[in-house]
């Protein structure tokens, strides 16, 4: 998991990263390390947001957070599709 905060220090334009690629990077990330145990789908939510670095590791932990938690505790059966994303009101 520490990779992906490196991809974020590593990208040129710090004060404002692409969500919809981070997002996508963690999912992968997380997917992968829970692939041989549950099958599950991830259905991300593309917006075109870009943020500041912290707010994306912020909301990069939450989203962390709640998509382990899938892996973990949601899906009994060991498929299921978890589906997330950010959107703008704006």
């Amino acid at each position: 998991m520490a990779i992906i905060p490196m991809k974020i220090y590593l990208s040129e334009a710090l004060n404002s990263i692409n969500f919809d690629d981070h997002l996508n990077n963690l999912a992968t990330v997380i997917q992968t390390s829970y692939s041989r145990t549950k099958t599950i789908e991830i259905d991300l939510i593309k917006s075109g947001i870009a943020f500041d670095i912290d707010l994306t590791i912020n909301l990069g932990l939450i989203i962390t957070e709640l998509l382990t938690n899938a892996f973990k505790h949601a899906f009994t059966k060991k498929t299921g599709t978890y589906q997330s994303g950010i959107k703008s009101n704006r």
